[in-house]
């Protein structure tokens, strides 16, 4: 971090300590120097995980995205690999559930001919930037029959908060 933040962001005189100092200030550990800490962050991790749990939100969320819920939302540091032994703990039939693999099998549809059915979707990912992309594509053929970029009508929230 520290040689990152020399050399490609500008702050070619940032020590080793003073980078310490100012991840304790804003709260950013990475891991616990004493045993006691690491079981308090797991029974704060326990307890957030079980009202999260009985919330109904996260019961189908993966471990990778639990791990960032807790990490996000409780101040102490819970590494991924303690997340997963938590989960699969606290939740073991979830966990189950979710690992089964068990794909949908998708129904198979028929098309007489080119130009019948167009298929049209759309992506959003960019539509905070002020962007809408669709695509649309023959049934039939699989051929890319048109792409349609434009502006949406978030253009003016997004330029809103990029100058607030």
């Amino acid at each position: 971090m520290l040689k990152r933040l020399q050399n490609y962001y500008g702050f070619p005189d940032l020590t080793k300590k003073a980078l310490i100092h100012l991840r304790s200030q804003l709260g950013l550990i990475n891991r616990h120097r004493r045993a006691e800490d690491r079981s308090e962050a797991r029974q704060e991790a326990v307890e957030f995980i079980l009202k999260e749990l009985r919330g109904g939100l996260t019961g189908r969320w993966g471990q990778r995205y639990i791990h960032t819920w807790v990490r996000k939302n409780i101040k102490s540091f819970v590494s991924l690999k303690d997340t997963r032994i938590l989960l699969k703990f606290i939740d073991n039939i979830g966990v189950e559930a979710r690992t089964r693999k068990e794909y949908k099998k998708r129904k198979r549809y028929f098309v007489k001919g080119p130009n019948r059915v167009w298929s049209v979707d759309g992506h959003d990912k960019l539509a905070e930037y002020g962007f809408q992309i669709y695509g649309i594509i023959d049934a039939y053929s699989r051929y890319i029959v048109g792409v349609y970029v434009g502006m949406s009508n978030r253009t003016q929230v997004a330029v809103e908060k990029f100058y607030l």
